[in-house]
């Protein structure tokens, strides 16, 4: 390779934008656009665009940089394999299990600051698929968020969203059977008044079991429920015309279903705003010695 000159204006002026980029320049490079450099912090040499040296932005230390991706994978259970033909993506591999990652950098950093390790996808599918099978249920995909995936119950066909920590425990039900079975059994209407944030709203509703109804609700973590009223019915029949009756009766003031559908996993069509509180408990209250 041809030895730089050191002594033209133009080169002159290189080394002097190298040093202002914390380079030094060694060489000539692949075409009149590049040269070699050294880093002067780690040492190690490159061929950049002598544009972005000028500019002082647009390269790294690759040595450097590919320390980082390896360390940083290492923190959390990866080890770091290189990138990915998809432009901002590198490939991993999980020390534990053996099965590969492809993600950002920038994915992983977020996650080394809430974890200690990584999770990987594909043993996590593989866990859910066999709890779901000890608790009589089919995995069928994705929920509404991370803590919840769709699935089909074995005995009835019935499909439902359901917490994936539930279905270890094995603490849920079908809600349409029982739906169905609670008919002729008694039950309960109630009012609750639900605050997420600075949002609040009512749901009304009926039930055998309101704990688990309200868990099968998927209301967001943060949401705060407050028993407004429980009345005891006779039967779920008369619950469900008590329900249908009010619902009827303010159906112009139900909240939109869409709007709740962002708290809501199911239930959303049964919501009312707090304005509408003293109405809806004098209804209730007229059944509350029946």
């Amino acid at each position: 390779m041809k030895e730089i000159n050191c002594n033209t204006p133009t080169n002159i002026k290189h080394f002097q934008e190298a040093k202002k980029s914390g380079l030094e320049l060694l060489n000539y490079g692949k075409d009149e656009n590049y040269r070699i450099y050294k880093f002067i912090k780690c040492g190690h040499q490159q061929e950049i665009d002598l544009r972005k040296v000028r500019a002082q932005k647009g390269f790294k230390c690759r040595e450097c940089f590919e320390k980082i991706l390896k360390d940083e994978a290492l923190k959390i259970g990866l080890i770091y394999i290189g990138n990915d033909k998809k432009k901002g993506y590198k490939k991993y591999r999980f020390i534990e299990c053996g099965h590969n990652l492809i993600d950002k950098p920038t994915n992983l950093r977020r996650n080394i600051k809430k974890f200690s390790s990584k999770r990987c996808n594909k043993c996590l599918d593989l866990r859910l698929k066999k709890e779901a099978s000890n608790a009589g249920l089919k995995l069928l995909g994705l929920g509404r968020n991370f803590y919840y995936r769709e699935y089909q119950f074995q005995s009835c066909g019935h499909i439902q969203q359901i917490t994936t920590n539930n279905v270890s425990n094995s603490v849920f039900e079908c809600n349409s059977c029982n739906e169905n079975k609670s008919y002729n059994r008694p039950s309960n209407i109630y009012l609750l008044e639900i605050n997420v944030k600075e949002i609040k709203w009512l749901k009304l509703g009926y039930s055998n079991n309101l704990n688990i109804r309200i868990k099968n609700y998927g209301l967001p973590k943060n949401a705060i429920k407050k028993k407004l009223l429980i009345i005891k019915i006779e039967s779920g029949n008369k619950a469900y015309e008590i329900e249908r009756g009010i619902h009827k009766k303010y159906f112009k003031n139900r909240i939109d279903p869409e709007l709740m559908k962002k708290y809501h996993l199911s239930g959303y069509n049964e919501c009312y705003p707090i304005s509408t509180k003293e109405d809806i408990l004098r209804e209730l209250k007229k059944y509350k010695n029946t």
